[in-house]
């Protein structure tokens, strides 16, 4: 069957090359999802498959049946490329997680050794001698004055 458009025959044939031209350029620009997961469910990807065996051996249309198969092929390889970056991201987020709770660990680790260290410092035996020996003559001089107190009344 044969269209005048324009001044030019176009064949049925050349209608559906122009179709799943523009159907590869969609696909490869915009990508839509939903087309993608329509088209690779099982039964229409065999169904698709039984069209183009028709297409190449019965009709015997080969331009045709090989843009029908590049169309198919894109499309496959398109989802499988969606999934895998995906899977992907999902991978580098984990890790990205894991790598900044690694990190967190690591400065409440560093934190926890300095707070030690402060107190085994704070906690030297001279610090300790110190701090008793001004308790001792805080406790001598509170005593001084309880005693100055208790002579007066």
């Amino acid at each position: 069957m044969s269209y005048r458009i324009y001044g030019y025959n176009i064949t049925t044939e050349m209608l559906y090359v122009l179709v799943l031209v523009i159907y590869i350029s969609i696909i490869s620009i915009y990508t839509p999802k939903s087309w993608l997961s329509l088209i690779n469910h099982g039964y229409i990807k065999f169904a698709i498959m039984l069209y183009i065996l028709y297409i190449l051996f019965v009709d015997k249309e080969m331009i045709l049946g090989i843009f029908m198969l590049v169309a198919l092929v894109i499309t496959i390889n398109m989802d499988n490329s969606i999934n895998a970056a995906k899977e992907t991201y999902k991978e580098e987020k984990m890790m990205k997680e894991t790598f900044e709770n690694n990190e967190e660990e690591k400065e409440d680790m560093t934190n926890d050794e300095e707070d030690q260290e402060e107190f085994d410092n704070m906690m030297s035996d001279k610090t300790v001698k110190d701090v008793f020996a001004t308790l001792h003559q805080s406790i001598h001089e509170l005593q001084k004055m309880v005693d100055n107190k208790n002579k007066k009344n």
